[in-house]
């Protein structure tokens, strides 16, 4: 993950980019802020911080929007979870690379399902242009039913309503060039 990203957004990987002044000069159009108690390896996409001078004090994962202002998607919901899913097509090469991962084990077993399901709603890309096509979606599962907190990992029945929301192009484009 760390690399394909870091190639596509031209970043270092495994250098973090919380020391930033500002939000704007990330590379990445998407941010994965660790819970406090995980571990916090360097990463160009994770981290605790948006920037030095936007913390970003809950865990989860953050994106700019429609409005090219940043958003949150919380991870400490026990009633919502986040998923992410990048893909990057350079058709004169022959090439397609994909990353995706859900902020939980939890939210990775629900992205999985949707895949199997609603593959359309990632298709077209949100970018097209330099020979390339990409497309950066952000999903929100809304867990529905009785859920028991901690012990839902152990559960394969899980139900959710999704909501994918793609990252804009313009945001892709400003961050791919």
């Amino acid at each position: 993950m760390e690399i394909i990203l870091a190639n596509a957004f031209n970043c270092e990987p495994f250098v973090s980019q919380d020391g930033f002044a500002s939000p704007d000069e990330r590379k990445i159009p998407f941010f994965i802020r660790y819970r406090d108690s995980d571990p916090h390896p360097p990463s160009c996409v994770g981290g605790v911080n948006l920037s030095k001078s936007v913390p970003s004090p809950e865990p989860g994962l953050y994106y700019i929007g429609e409005n090219g202002k940043w958003q949150h998607v919380s991870a400490t919901n026990q009633k919502e979870e986040t998923a992410f899913l990048f893909y990057l097509h350079r058709e004169s090469q022959g090439r397609l690379e994909m990353v995706m991962g859900g902020f939980s084990g939890r939210a990775t077993r629900l992205l999985a399902r949707t895949l199997a399901t609603y593959a359309q709603d990632f298709w077209p890309p949100t970018y097209n242009g330099q020979g390339i096509q990409a497309g950066l979606f952000i999903i929100r599962f809304g867990l529905t039913g009785g859920h028991k907190g901690d012990l839902d990992i152990l559960r394969t029945d899980l139900s959710a309503t999704t909501k994918v929301i793609p990252i804009p192009a313009e945001a892709l484009s400003r961050h791919l060039q």
